[in-house]
């Protein structure tokens, strides 16, 4: 019978530890259009609208990107 160790902290990781690992995920797992579209998005609190209007390019190629960024954000944090 396998023991688990005193320090296990069930199957969510500390706030300090998840924080760390998505900004290593950012920077390491993401192309360059990804991690601004998702930091502007998520973090910034921009509209898809003026994310557009800001790269120049249209609505739908943003929201791709930030789907394409989330899914593949999701993919490298769930283990």
């Amino acid at each position: 019978m396998q023991t688990i160790p005193s320090e296990y902290q069930g199957p969510r990781l500390p706030p300090q530890l998840q924080k760390k690992r998505l900004q290593r995920a950012l920077e390491c797992e993401l192309t360059a259009k990804q991690r601004r579209a998702v930091v502007d998005y998520y973090l910034r609190g921009m509209r898809v609208s003026e994310m557009a209007e800001l790269y120049g390019v249209n609505k739908s190629t943003v929201s791709r990107t930030l789907q394409r960024g989330v899914a593949r954000l999701r993919r490298v944090l769930r283990y």
